[in-house]
């Protein structure tokens, strides 16, 4: 007996989508032995996806799980495709014969011929202790430490205790699919995209100019993530936190001999002539006091299609 295995062009389907969603083909194959004594009663699906994980003719012809749908193919795009999954199930309309499916998908990373971004917006405000009503920060949120100077202003805090306020403040990731290999032709999707080590060290940093609007030092990079979608595509994210007051803290200056506050001021306090002493000896703290750098240039934190997308977000209407 037997085996023959042929394509059933008419039940081929391909679905291409905008990355990062999986683009997606489908493959019938039809399976049947052409033996006149074959009945099929020894036969299972798994025994027939047995013989189709075979290399030998005529089942060479199947892809299998794991490997592309077009090896060695020259489109950038097609070479993407893994087989994902391999069915097999019974042909009703005909004896002794199986249908064996295969599924390939993966993201086609460049397929519409600009970056994948998106953005995420969440407001996140923070409550900061505040000892000194300043209307005023200091350029750019650059405070240097130890301090040169105090904060000017109206005393606010009791005692030393401070007053808390809410600063307004965000959550801004962006993300984005590439490709992390070399395509057929030796070029990459996202040339630029600097090293993870470079990432990973450049957390913390502020930004030395004005960047999607937010002004110079008034967003931090926090970090990225990186998560493998397929064989041939990641998605990485970069989180941001923006801060309106350039993150910066107010620290009470203690004195020296005892670390004592020094309670230097008399203000009026609820009427009536009373009065509270407070500390007008109060400086500012940057906890990202790293050099800044300029999110705009590429490769500092972002490849060029990133930045051109955030610029000029595609498709154009």
């Amino acid at each position: 007996m037997t085996w023959q295995v042929k394509l059933k062009a008419n039940n081929t389907q391909l679905a291409v989508a905008c990355e990062p969603a999986p683009s997606s083909e489908t493959r019938t194959y039809l399976a049947f032995e052409d033996s006149p004594t074959y009945d099929g009663t020894s036969d299972t699906t798994w025994t027939i996806y047995a013989l189709a994980k075979g290399t030998s003719s005529p089942w060479s012809v199947i892809p299998k799980v794991g490997q592309r749908l077009y090896p060695g193919s020259t489109d950038s795009n097609a070479r993407q495709l893994l087989v994902e999954t391999v069915e097999v199930e019974v042909e009703p309309s005909r004896a002794n014969a199986w249908n064996i499916i295969v599924r390939a998908s993966a993201p086609l990373v460049g397929n519409k011929g600009y970056a994948s971004v998106d953005i995420i917006y969440q407001q996140r405000s923070r409550m900061a202790d505040v000892y000194m009503a300043s209307s005023t920060y200091p350029t750019n949120g650059d405070a240097p430490w130890p301090p040169t100077g105090f904060i000017s202003g109206a005393v606010v805090n009791t005692m030393g205790e401070p007053v808390r306020s809410m600063i307004p403040g965000a959550s801004i990731v962006i993300a984005a699919t590439y490709n992390p290999t070399a395509d057929i032709n030796g070029t990459y999707w996202m040339t630029t995209m600097p090293p993870t080590l470079d990432l990973i060290n450049r957390s913390g940093l502020r930004n030395s100019a004005a960047f999607l609007g937010y002004p110079t030092g008034s967003l931090v990079f926090l970090g990225h993530e990186e998560r493998r979608l397929s064989e041939e595509a990641v998605q990485i994210s970069w989180n941001l936190a923006y801060d309106g007051a350039y993150h910066l803290n107010q620290v009470p200056y203690r004195r020296p001999t005892d670390g004592s506050l020094w309670l230097d001021t008399l203000y009026a306090w609820g009427g009536g002539g009373n009065q509270a002493r407070g500390t007008s000896k109060a400086a500012w703290f940057q906890p990202y006091s790293g050099t800044k750098i300029n999110y705009n240039t590429v490769g500092q934190l972002f490849p060029q299609e990133v930045l051109t997308y955030l610029a000029n977000p595609f498709p154009a209407w």
